[in-house]
């Protein structure tokens, strides 16, 4: 994250950091719907992310059509990993296309290798979840 304040002092005023701690597998993230309402409304010209798949995992439609509203909005987007996607006209969006199926692809991946190793716990007898809470009773006599 240093690294990305830091590039962004260089490249103008740090405006505001968007954080999301949900996957980026959809655009319903708090944060991530924040940076596109405060985009549309031009509180800032650039969108600095760290990759794209930081950006978004939705798939190449939805990327591209995240990053068509920030061009609508005249907030330009950069990636600080990947700087060719900084390249303006169609090569971008080929690059943009194959990088966001990868990283769909990357998404379902993560997903089949944790269910798989939660498979491999449940079958060697590791109870899975949130340890459950302990309940005491306390029984009156006579009661």
């Amino acid at each position: 994250m240093h690294l990305l304040r830091d590039h962004a002092a260089q490249v103008g005023t740090l405006y505001k950091v968007f954080q999301d701690d949900e996957s980026g597998k959809s655009s319903k993230r708090r944060g991530f719907k924040e940076l596109m309402l405060e985009a549309y409304q031009k509180r800032f010209g650039l969108v600095l992310f760290w990759k794209l798949d930081r950006f978004s995992r939705e798939g190449t439609l939805a990327t591209l059509e995240q990053l068509k509203k920030l061009d609508d909005y005249k907030a330009g987007s950069k990636s600080y990993s990947k700087p060719w996607f900084d390249t303006p006209g169609p090569f971008r969006d080929v690059v943009i296309s194959l990088v966001s199926t990868l990283a769909a692809q990357d998404l379902v991946k993560i997903s089949e290798n944790t269910k798989l190793a939660l498979a491999r716990k449940k079958a060697a007898g590791v109870k899975l979840g949130a340890p459950t809470k302990s309940a005491a009773i306390i029984e009156q006599p006579g009661r």
